[in-house]
């Protein structure tokens, strides 16, 4: 029987490298195998995508079950043969959903990348800003760094300059969009 973190181990390494979330979504009936499910993000690349993968639970193999992109439902790579054969289960596509890309996870991937500044940060910094919108919005802006008339990433001298421009902000109107209840946060991070 394999460990607690043997098992947390072995889940997040079928990330493959990427920053994102993995979880057991269900134990077969014949307790063989974890299904899995991860959800990553590269923004290098800048996308984000679902991923299914059949996990042995004594951690000596993992197949690749499905891919879920966001724009044309999934795509189930092993036959159904394959699937009941490791599982018991004849029906596995109740199991898959299609994934629904929402920019979060990409702009998590990307906050992730960077440093927080402090006051005492002697450099070039960008503004972070997240957004609050109620859940099930539908159109809400993704989260990320402040962006000029152009759409090009603002950076500002130093943590001072970068602290002006929030304060700014934050001293003018906001006006609240459907379905979002607040204004955004601001953090300032090293460019």
């Amino acid at each position: 029987m394999k460990t607690e973190q043997e098992i947390k181990k072995a889940i997040d390494d079928l990330k493959g490298g990427f920053y994102g979330t993995a979880e057991i979504i269900d134990n077969f009936e014949n307790d063989n195998y974890y299904l899995i499910r991860t959800e990553i993000a590269d923004p290098s690349e800048d996308w984000e995508c679902a991923e299914y993968h059949l996990l042995k639970k004594d951690l000596s193999e993992s197949h690749y079950l499905a891919h879920c992109n966001g724009y044309d439902g999934y795509d189930i790579k092993m036959s159904d043969e394959e699937i009941a054969e490791l599982t018991g289960e004849e029906d596995i596509e109740e199991y898959i959903e299609s994934y629904e890309i929402t920019g979060d996870l990409l702009a998590e991937a990307i906050k992730s990348m960077q440093e927080e500044a402090d006051q005492n940060y002697d450099g070039e910094c960008k503004v972070w800003i997240e957004y609050c919108y109620s859940a099930g919005t539908l159109n809400t802006p993704n989260d990320g760094f402040v962006r000029d008339e152009n759409g090009e990433e603002i950076t500002f001298e130093n943590y001072e300059a970068a602290k002006n421009w929030i304060e700014e902000n934050e001293d003018e109107n906001y006006y609240l969009s459907h379905g979002e209840m607040g204004r955004p946060s601001y953090t300032i991070m090293q460019a």
